[in-house]
């Protein structure tokens, strides 16, 4: 069984940073990762009264079993879990190896390297029957690792010396050799399908048969509510420069939580999913009415690198977000060892609404390169700035925001966007029907519009006209790659937890 003090470090720590974001409602009756079965009466075991752990889950074989079922018959995408499962074969077979070397015949050291060879073949390379989305770092690294482990083997025959065959076999580990893999893997699981299979009517008849001592060793009681600190303090909203927690903030809510409420899966033009929070938010000014997260996850088929410029080219940008209509940008600041590199400028939106004023957003943004995620991560945020430059827009209405953007690098011309956003534009959205209504809108016209960006800056790249990078957000990328190089915030997420 698994204490709720561990299950709330590895599960409810995924919605947490050091930015307090703080719970205007914190209902338990919608508390859950589980699509909720109307049609059930109220029992005294009911799985949705529980939020399941990813690492717990998956290491139970009858879990992983259930999960790649749903995969075949609502997803048709299993390669990744059936990547995972050989993995964990591997590691069984090479861990018994390493118990018995004494006892062991040079067959069983051979198929530890046929085991390896097949599992890249099988895939990591372009004829791959289940091949899975790698950047092209992963895809160079493990096919240098392929080289080495056909070379060893070839060595293998004329290796009588104890000593030396304990070598080869450390270069066989299966952290030495499917690190990077593995990581692509579970990111892969856990930012696309899980998420929906968590929240399925089969994973649901599994956990009512299976019955409540069982989830309890894979999942956290939620029955009686969870606490999420997530407010942003209206000091936070002045000139105070973006940090390294805005980019944890960004990395721990791109995660499935219980709060999370799926409200829309698509799969054209592009693969779209979208969420809300079930519970009500703060940020910024103490008086302000709190208001829910949206967030939507869409798969690409797009070069990260070109989605990116799209991103911040002017024309293709209006066409990502069709209420923009001005930018005007401030100032610069350097990175530090206090702060990001970022950019301080005002936007500005024209609502399609009759008879609303222009809204605008004065604003702070900073763009940085996760090199273990291979994943560009772009925080924006309402900010104040004492700058001689800005003044307040009396015909305009001040908007309050908290956003990012994580541009996962999927392999070629595949890219996972994930868009986080809570805005303020006082706007009254009304009930939770309608918030949910305006977030599928919004998702769908992101989408649609970032492919006709996509499309315009091919057209201009053609025509070599000039890309305008209104947010400046390149050189900020490049700024901060350099003075923070190969720098994983994500790894340095983890640690915090481990340590909490």
């Amino acid at each position: 069984m698994i204490s709720n003090e561990t299950l709330i470090k590895r599960t409810v720590s995924t919605l947490s940073s050091n930015n307090s974001f703080n719970s205007s409602n914190n209902s338990s009756s919608n508390s859950t990762n589980i699509n909720n079965n109307k049609n059930n009466q109220q029992t005294t075991f009911d799985p949705n009264q529980y939020s399941i752990v990813y690492e717990e889950f998956m290491e139970n074989e009858e879990c992983r079993q259930i999960f790649l079922k749903y995969l075949q018959e609502h997803a048709d995408s299993e390669e990744a879990l059936c990547c995972f499962n050989d993995l964990i074969l591997y590691k069984k077979q090479y861990e018994k190896i390493i118990e018995n070397k004494k006892k062991n015949s040079l067959e069983s050291y051979l198929t530890l390297f046929d085991n390896i060879l097949n599992i890249i073949d099988k895939y990591c390379l372009p004829s791959s029957e289940f091949e899975l989305n790698l950047n092209s770092f992963t895809k160079k690294d493990i096919l240098l690792k392929k080289e080495q482990v056909t070379n060893l083997k070839k060595e293998l025959l004329n290796i009588k010396e104890e000593t030396i065959l304990e070598n080869i076999l450390s270069l066989l580990e299966s952290n030495y050799i499917f690190e990077k893999i593995e990581l692509a893997v579970n990111l892969d699981l856990k930012l696309d399908q899980f998420p929906r299979f968590v929240r399925s009517e089969m994973l649901y008849n599994f956990l009512k048969k299976k019955g409540k001592d069982f989830i309890r060793t894979i999942a956290l009681d939620i029955s009686k509510g969870y606490e999420v600190d997530f407010r942003y303090k209206p000091q936070d909203f002045s000139s105070v420069p973006l940090m390294d927690k805005d980019i944890y903030f960004a990395l721990s809510l791109a995660e499935d939580s219980p709060d999370w409420e799926l409200v829309n899966s698509k799969t054209k033009p592009f693969h779209c999913e979208v969420f809300v929070t079930k519970t009500s938010y703060i940020i910024g000014k103490e008086r302000m009415e709190g208001m829910k997260l949206c967030k939507m996850s869409i798969t690409f088929p797009f070069d990260r690198d070109e989605m990116l410029e799209a991103f911040c080219d002017r024309e293709c940008r209006k066409l990502i977000d069709p209420m923009l209509f001005k930018i005007n940008n401030f100032n610069s600041l350097n990175p530090s060892k206090e702060n990001l590199a970022c950019q301080f400028g005002e936007i500005f939106f024209k609502l399609p609404v009759p008879l609303l004023k222009k809204r605008y957003m004065p604003y702070v943004i900073t763009a940085v390169h996760d090199t273990v995620l291979d994943c560009i991560i772009i925080v924006p945020r309402t900010c104040y700035p004492k700058d001689e430059n800005y003044t307040v827009h009396k015909d305009c209405v001040v908007m309050e925001a908290v956003a990012g953007l994580l541009f996962y690098n999927l392999g070629d011309n595949m890219t996972r966007l994930i868009y986080f956003y809570y805005t303020d534009s006082k706007v009254p959205l009304g009930s939770h029907f309608v918030f949910k209504k305006a977030a599928k809108k919004r998702a769908s016209g992101f989408s649609e519009g970032f492919g006709k960006a996509v499309q315009l800056l091919r057209e201009k790249k053609k025509k070599n006209l000039e890309i305008n990078d209104f947010f400046k957000l390149q050189p900020t990328l490049d700024e901060n790659q350099k003075f923070f190089k190969n720098r994983s915030w994500y790894e340095e997420l983890l640690n915090k937890k481990r340590l909490l």
